[in-house]
């Protein structure tokens, strides 16, 4: 099943063989993918594997091979810096029609081509696909205002035209302002002087850094 990132809070009440979380927009992305392994953890899977690389060998079979040492289950992570390749591709496909007992976590960049092969088909059928895009600017105030009133910050209109002015549809660098308003607004309405008060001056972290979380 294919889904947006605001919608993955609401579909984590069933277990997947396995989860893709895909796309170019480093937030999004990186909370998908903390929600996932929350979600999993609740469930049991304790134990973590992370797989980098992968070279012509099936690094999945290699991992099915490897007993788990503290669970039954668990969480696999196979992350892509580049395109996904067919021969990896069909690596995800067999594990998952093996009816695996662990659960494959697998982060992308954005997908191009891939969604016309089988494996694609085959994860978005039994299990969940998240791609994180950029939010357009039509609907960055309402991101803002939403993210804003779950920290408990309440923006004056001036003050959302100032965020989106700073943050020019870098989410990272928005959630860095908010969670900054939230500590010093004292639970105020926040203006347009309050943001250049409390966060005007403040570094930031680049999209590179912080999307190196993931």
């Amino acid at each position: 099943m294919k889904i947006y990132p605001e919608q993955l809070e609401k579909n984590l009440n069933t277990l997947y063989p396995v989860y893709l979380v895909a796309g170019d927009e480093p937030l999004q992305k990186m909370e998908a993918v903390d929600a996932i392994r929350a979600y999993c953890k609740q469930q049991g899977l304790l134990e973590r594997q992370v797989i980098e690389e992968a070279g012509s060998s099936n690094p999945l079979t290699d991992q099915a091979g490897t007993m788990s040492l503290f669970a039954e289950s668990r969480l696999l992570e196979w992350r892509f810096d580049k395109s996904i390749k067919k021969a990896h591709g069909e690596f995800i496909q067999s594990f998952i029609n093996s009816e695996p007992q662990d659960v494959l976590l697998i982060t992308a960049p954005k997908l191009s081509s891939e969604k016309r092969l089988a494996w694609y088909k085959t994860v978005e059928q039994k299990g969940l696909v998240i791609e994180a895009w950029p939010v357009p600017a039509e609907r960055l105030g309402n991101w803002l205002s939403t993210r804003a009133r779950s920290l408990g910050v309440a923006l004056e209109p001036d003050a959302l035209a100032t965020l989106i002015e700073r943050c020019e549809g870098n989410l990272l660098a928005a959630k860095q302002d908010l969670q900054m308003l939230s500590l010093l607004s004292d639970g105020q309405p926040v203006s347009a002087d309050n943001i250049k008060e409390y966060v005007g001056d403040n570094a930031r972290y680049s999209v590179y850094e912080l999307s190196d979380a993931c």
